[in-house]
């Protein structure tokens, strides 16, 4: 089969070409070329439209201009592309591609790997398989899924929706803006959370987490430890494991495995169990039910309000009493007794013995 050439000044070694153009170097057999100034360097079945595009290989196509591609069955739309591999798909400019069965519609784009997919501008990828949509995203590792703007993510399978996220490790999931995640297994929806553990739940802003298995529902939490739960809780800050807080606000505590519900305790201990607002419990194994308590020893209890407990073993039912010592009982109002082994019914006792 013979040649077809309108222009000037073209080079042309092989067979069944059609050139449109003028300037043109094509090496190869069943090539179009429409424009100026193009390289076919070795390659067959090619389709060139557009200036100074330099092509190696078999059955590409590209439309613009300073495009360079070596590899098969790739096409470009855009100008200014660099591309190696094959199967690789390129619509917008200055795009950067090393790698097969990629795909990139934006600009300014880096990948390096196998079958990405990106849609956006000025991302980076090294990797296998991931998808990113948005704008500046830095992602390394394999089979990540990213959207929006900023995130920098180094790990695999990893998802996240939102801005400006950091993520090391694999297989989190993040909705939201401005978090960092270190571990793996961990699921945040919300902002500014900063996890560092595995396999944390936080659904909420502003949190804190260092450990695994965690979960948060709130806001504004710090948690140190392993398997605390806070649910419907914000402004908590948790030391230890196996804690619970529901509907509270503002506690602290340090310790494992107590029980919290309300808002501004203090708990330190374990096993210990406060459910009312602005109490304090020192102990072990200790329960407070009720307002404004303070609450120092083992094994102890109270349930009422204003009252205070400094010792083991002891009991008080009602309101403002006060009890220093141990294996007593208190029950009613108004009571102090110092000492041990009291039994105290009734209002306005005062017991020394």
């Amino acid at each position: 089969m013979g040649n077809k050439i309108d222009g000037h000044n073209n080079s042309l070694i092989g067979i069944n070409n059609t050139f449109v153009g003028n300037l043109n170097d094509v090496f190869g057999i069943n090539n179009i070329v429409l424009g100026d100034g193009n390289a076919i360097i070795k390659g067959n079945s090619n389709q060139v439209k557009g200036e100074k595009n330099t092509l190696q290989g078999n059955q590409n196509s590209v439309v613009g201009s300073l495009n360079t591609l070596s590899g098969s069955q790739s096409s470009i739309l855009g100008s200014q592309n660099n591309l190696k591999g094959n199967n690789n798909t390129v619509i917008g400019d200055q795009n950067v591609m090393a790698g097969n069965s990629n795909a990139a519609v934006g600009n300014r784009n880096s990948m390096l790997g196998d079958e990405n997919l990106v849609n956006g501008n000025d991302n980076k990828l090294k990797g296998n398989q991931n998808a990113v949509s948005g704008m500046s995203n830095l992602v390394v590792g394999d089979k990540n899924m990213i959207k929006k703007d900023g995130n920098r993510v180094a790990g695999s399978s990893n998802n996240l929706d939102g801005n400006n996220n950091t993520v090391i490790g694999s297989e989190n999931s993040l909705i939201g803006d401005f978090s960092s995640v270190k571990g793996s297994g961990n699921c945040a929806n919300g902002s500014n959370n900063l996890l560092a553990g595995n396999s944390n739940l936080v659904d909420g802003s502003d949190n804190q987490v260092g450990g695994d298995n965690n979960t948060l529902k709130g806001s504004q939490n710090a948690v140190l430890g392993c398997q605390n739960a806070l649910i419907n809780a914000s402004r908590n800050q948790v030391n230890g494991s196996l804690n619970t807080i529901s509907n509270g606000n503002d506690n602290l505590v340090q310790g494992s495995e107590n029980l919290l519900k309300g808002n501004g305790n203090q708990l330190f201990g374990t096993h210990s169990t406060i459910e009312g607002n602005f109490n304090q419990l020192v102990g072990n194994q200790s329960l407070i039910k009720g307002n404004q308590n303070l609450l120092k020893g083992e094994d102890s209890s109270i349930i009422g309000s204003q009252s205070v407990v400094v010792g083991s073993n002891t009991i008080v039912i009602g309101n403002n009493n006060n009890n220093t010592g141990s294996n007593s009982v208190i029950e009613g109002e108004l009571n102090n007794a110092v000492g041990n082994t009291n039994l105290i019914k009734g209002r306005v006792n005062n017991v020394i013995g």
